[in-house]
């Protein structure tokens, strides 16, 4: 029986080792259609962030820049999706991938409501693999073996800076509660708070341990665990919530053991000491400026209002601006069944009640609206063409919070 049982798992087992294997041959193409299939599943489950929006969106980056017809808006999405199927299943895939960056690239520099750090991974991985695949054959393998230090370099600065943001007073008071609510009846309270105050240290020694060669096995397994994690809380057995995020966890769980446990012989060998990887940071100036630019220096230009705050990795950390929409009755009645379905109800005056702006997104986008004034503002000049009295309608935002201290400041907003 042992005998039989053997030899009907040896060709189960022969294929997945030939799958292994041919991921540890072709690491970039295998980031490649991950993250064609990750941005695939994204775009259709936050396609409301591409599309026409009565409240959220278009957000042009500037004052008076024209809206796209719905209709436009429609068809250049439609086009986004259609274009990652090639991107995905053909072999030779640098021109569709230049062609989908091109139209990806023009939409969010238009749109500030695309803003959304998962896209900007995504983009930047796709820009790093089109340089890898330019020119001719000589120096093939050395622009493959920097394109994967720059990935490497890519995933470690992600994980540093979401680690850093929320080393803060407001995660460690209310993330228990709120991010991890899902494990309270699985596993005790006083655990759950020791996950909760490890968790930012853990992240940032994620990061560390992914660019340093002895500890990386352990970094790639500590890595894969925490996206689990994520995707155990937030996903459809968990809270259930911001589900435009749960195909980005899982397509990191393919790519970080991809990127930093395979490669060819050059490739391996760059990524041996970290002095390495500094060296290909010289040799291949162009993907590697673009990665320290978007995921070293801009999260630190972030903290000072220089960079967008929705594209500094502060990804559930307390450490972004956020609003409450105050509402009359009458105003309530005016908005869309989504908004009313997350009003908490709070006499205030003649206010019937707020609505949490992130809430609110999440529940009408499947998706985060990008937690800076300048969409905030965007959404109460929206609210404001309803046809109501004035002072139905008051925006408060709160600043992010101090580093000690965890106040906010706030400021309050009516209709003109």
């Amino acid at each position: 029986m042992i005998a039989a049982m053997s030899s009907e798992s040896t060709p189960a087992g022969g294929r997945l080792r030939a799958l292994l294997a041919a991921v540890a041959a072709q690491p970039l193409q295998t980031v490649r259609r991950m993250a064609g299939l990750g941005l695939l599943a994204a775009l259709l489950i936050g396609r409301k962030l591409f599309l026409d929006h009565p409240v959220f969106g278009p957000i042009p980056i500037l004052e008076g820049w024209p809206v796209p017809p719905p209709a436009v808006l429609a068809a250049w999405y439609w086009l986004l999706v259609v274009l990652l199927f090639p991107l995905v299943l053909v072999r030779r895939a640098r021109p569709w991938l230049i062609a989908w960056l091109a139209l990806f690239l023009a939409r969010c520099g238009w749109d500030r409501i695309t803003w959304q750090p998962y896209f900007l991974h995504y983009a930047v991985t796709l820009v790093v693999l089109s340089l890898a695949w330019s020119g001719s054959d000589e120096g093939a393998e050395r622009r493959r073996a920097a394109a994967l230090s720059a990935l490497r370099w890519t995933v470690a600065l992600i994980y540093f800076w979401s680690g850093i943001a929320k080393i803060d007073a407001d995660y460690f008071r209310q993330a228990t509660d709120q991010i991890f609510a899902p494990l309270l009846g699985l596993l005790p309270r006083g655990l759950i708070d020791a996950m909760v105050l490890a968790s930012p240290f853990a992240e940032v020694l994620i990061a560390l341990a992914l660019l340093w060669p002895r500890t990386r096995k352990a970094g790639v397994a500590a890595a894969v665990g925490m996206h689990l994690l994520i995707l155990l809380t937030l996903g459809p057995l968990g809270k259930n919530y911001n589900p435009v995020v749960w195909p980005w966890n899982v397509v990191m769980i393919v790519i970080v053991p991809t990127i930093f446990l395979s490669g060819s012989a050059a490739a391996a060998a760059a990524g041996e000491r970290l002095r390495s990887g500094l060296r290909l940071v010289r040799g291949a100036l162009v993907s590697h400026a673009l990665v320290l630019l978007a995921f070293g220096l801009g999260p630190l230009l972030g903290e000072h209002g220089l960079w967008p705050q929705s594209l500094s990795y502060k990804l559930y950390s307390y450490r972004s601006p956020f609003a409450q929409v105050w509402l009359t009755a009458n105003a309530v009645a005016a908005l869309p069944e989504s908004a009313q379905a997350v009003l908490r109800p709070e006499r205030r005056g003649w206010f019937a009640g707020y609505l949490w702006m992130g809430e609110w997104s999440e529940k009408e986008l499947h998706a985060y609206a990008p937690e800076d004034r300048r969409t905030y503002r965007h959404v109460l000049d929206r609210l404001c063409r309803l046809p109501l009295r004035r002072g139905e309608v008051q925006l408060v935002i709160f600043s992010p919070p101090g580093r000690r201290s965890g106040e906010r400041e706030s400021e309050r907003w009516n209709c003109p």
